[in-house]
């Protein structure tokens, strides 16, 4: 069974099935967003979904 991933930025949806791909769409904050995992001990690896929710989340309070 696969699942698949889909990220909103500014009313697009992007698939984002890998992490490049949603560091791709993300990549104005991809610094922030790699050092707020390792401070946060986040493996996204174990838990794409999570780690995903955690980064869009997080993402939100640098943009707004």
């Amino acid at each position: 069974l696969e699942t698949n991933y889909f990220l909103k930025k500014d009313g697009i949806y992007y698939d984002v099935n890998s992490r490049g791909k949603f560091y791709d769409v993300l990549k104005d904050k991809e610094k922030e967003l790699k050092k707020y995992l390792k401070d946060n001990n986040i493996n996204y690896g174990d838990n794409p979904a999570s780690a995903m929710t955690a980064l869009a989340n997080y993402y939100d309070t640098l943009t707004n």
